[in-house]
C-alpha cells in the first residue's frame, strides 16, 4: 500500500476518471455555477423588480388628456393629431420622471435598491437636531447604536443603563416646575 510513488501528481485522478462523474470534475468553479443556475436569470429578474419598484416610487405626474369627441368631430380635426398643449404637457411629464430617476440615491448603483418612500411610522422617531448633551451627530448615533439589552450587557451594567435618572417613592408629591426669579412667562394677549 505504498501511495507515495506516482499518485502524488494527481490525487483526484480516480474521481475524474470515474464513469459517474460525467466530466464534472474537469469543470472550473465558474462552469459549475453556470450549470447549476442554468435556467435562472437572476440578474434579469432583479433588474425587472428594481424597475418596477422604482417606477412605483416615482412621483405621479398628472398628464392632461384630450377628452374623446371634443374637437374630433370633423375629418380635418381628427387628422390633425393631439393638440400642442397636450404634447407639451406629456413632454414635461417625461422630463420630470427622468429628473426624478437621476435624483435617486440608487441611480448609479446597479445591484442596489434604496427605498425612498416616506414612512409615517418611522418619521416620528427621526430627530431634526442633535439632542442636548451630545456634541455631534456621530456621538448621538453611536449612543443610539449601543445595545441596552441584558443579552449584550452584564447584569449590573444593564440595571445602570436602564435605571431612571430620578427616583421618587410611591405616593410622594412632586411639585410643579416654576420659573426662576427674574424670568416670568410672557403674557398672552
Amino acid at each position: 500500500m505504498d501511495r507515495g510513488d506516482d499518485d502524488d501528481d494527481d490525487e483526484y485522478a480516480d474521481a475524474r476518471n470515474h464513469p459517474a462523474s460525467n466530466g464534472i470534475a474537469n469543470l472550473s468553479q465558474r462552469d459549475l455555477l453556470s450549470r447549476a443556475f442554468a435556467g435562472d436569470d437572476v440578474v434579469g429578474e432583479f433588474e425587472a423588480d428594481k424597475n418596477a419598484e422604482v417606477t412605483d416610487e416615482l412621483p405621479k405626474v398628472d398628464v392632461p388628456k384630450q377628452m374623446p369627441g371634443w374637437g374630433g368631430w370633423a375629418d380635418v380635426q381628427a387628422r390633425r393629431g393631439p393638440p400642442k398643449w397636450q404634447l407639451e404637457a406629456e413632454r414635461k411629464a417625461r422630463a420630470e420622471q427622468r429628473k426624478a430617476l437621476k435624483a435617486r440615491r440608487d441611480a448609479n448603483l446597479k445591484h442596489v435598491v434604496i427605498s425612498e418612500r416616506y414612512d409615517k411610522k418611522v418619521a416620528g422617531f427621526n430627530v431634526e437636531h442633535v439632542p442636548h448633551g451630545f456634541d455631534s451627530k456621530a456621538v448621538y448615533e453611536g449612543s443610539m447604536r449601543t445595545p441596552l439589552g441584558p443579552d449584550a450587557n452584564t447584569d449590573k451594567s444593564f440595571r445602570d443603563l436602564t435605571r431612571p435618572k430620578v427616583l421618587v417613592n410611591a405616593g410622594a408629591v412632586i411639585r410643579p416646575m416654576t420659573f426662576p426669579k427674574g424670568r416670568r412667562p410672557k403674557q398672552k394677549e
